[in-house]
């Protein structure tokens, strides 16, 4: 049986639910980001009631369930790897809808929490995903750019705390190592940085970009970033807390009018790494002010080519949108109906993921 095809690329959506391949579906979006972890997808057919009443109609209603196995492919390509998290199933005099949606496998990382669990000194994050990971079947890989850091042992326990979710914990501890977490093709944990890969081609105005829509936003935007930090007490004298010094690091913008951000450091930070924190606050924050999604027709880069993956660098070319540089692709989501089939790639400066 046959998915969804993209008859203009000759690309194929094909859909393996509880070991079955199902199709006829009228609508498909896989979303790939940088920001929730997991991968996800949702999948519609909608047919008249006398289609619903076929025998192949009946059968994919009955044998979908909640927790089934999905591999998501284009072609042989596999892009998800997941469970089954929804099946919503409505219909009324004159036809029948059913929708399904789901996570890829690291989504039981993000929605399950622990029972308490601590991590000796000297183990690192590598250590620490793999033995949280074991128990789901999640399998852990560290990209080259950030193997150094995955690699190198903490020098103080690490906490699970009771009831914490699992991801979160994960996620903390790969800040401290200045890495991201993300999911691969079959589901599995990736350590990695940002901007690990370039994009093949460009998007450029007049050529391959569809539609356009952008956000430029002043909310998070500053004129003063200060970081206070706090020297640690030395247990040898009696020196009073409030006779503690206090550390200050600032960053300043130009043009923006009297807005102050000021901030507390969540270790004990002299003056050089209270200025560090400063700076990649106003780095990080006037990054995520700027936001661009751009549709362009097809999954794929080029004609054969590889498909629109999220954490690569692209370039881009946008008068219009006042954009000519680098932009770090943050999600995409791959999309078809009755309109045919695109990708939506949403963007930001690769500062926003810039991490300490």
């Amino acid at each position: 049986m046959s998915g969804l095809v993209d008859a203009s690329l000759a690309d194929e959506l094909i859909v393996h639910i509880g070991g079955k391949v199902h199709s006829y579906w009228t609508q498909a979006t896989i979303a790939r980001s940088m920001e929730r972890g997991a991968h996800s997808f949702d999948l519609s057919l909608t047919d008249s009631f006398e289609i619903a009443d076929s025998a192949m109609q009946n059968a994919l209603v009955r044998s979908v369930q909640p927790g089934m196995d999905v591999a998501v492919l284009i072609n042989d390509e596999q892009i998800v790897a997941g469970y089954v998290d929804d099946v919503n199933v409505s219909y009324d005099g004159k036809s029948h809808s059913l929708n399904i949606t789901g996570r890829s496998k690291i989504a039981d990382l993000i929605d399950c929490s622990g029972a308490g669990q601590q991590f000796q000194l000297g183990q690192s994050l590598t250590d620490i995903a793999n033995t949280l990971c074991q128990p789901f079947g999640i399998q852990v890989s560290v990209a080259d750019s950030a193997t150094s850091a995955a690699n190198e042992p903490f020098k103080s326990d690490q906490m699970l705390d009771l009831g914490q979710p699992i991801w979160e914990f994960l996620e903390g501890l790969a800040r401290l190592k200045a890495v991201l977490l993300a999911s691969d093709a079959d589901g599995n944990l990736v350590i990695t940085r940002a901007g690990a890969k370039m994009a093949d081609v460009a998007l450029v105005l007049g050529e391959n970009i569809k539609t356009a829509s952008s956000t430029f936003s002043d909310r998070s935007v500053f004129s003063e970033y200060s970081v206070y930090g706090q020297q640690a007490k030395n247990p040898s004298t009696n020196q009073d807390a409030k006779a503690i010094t206090q550390n200050k690091g600032n960053a300043s913008a130009e043009g923006v009018r009297y807005r102050p951000f000021a901030v507390s450091a969540d270790i004990p930070s002299d003056t050089a790494a209270c200025e560090t924190r400063a700076k990649w606050q106003k780095n990080v924050f006037e990054s995520r002010a700027k936001s661009m999604t751009y549709t362009v027709q097809g999954w794929r880069q080029r004609p054969n080519g590889k498909l629109w993956e999220p954490n690569a660098l692209v370039s881009v070319e946008d008068p219009w949108l006042g954009w000519d540089g680098e932009l770090l692709i943050t999600e995409t989501r791959i999309t078809l109906d009755e309109g045919g089939s695109n990708t939506q790639i949403h963007l930001m400066p690769k500062g926003a993921f810039d991490l300490l």
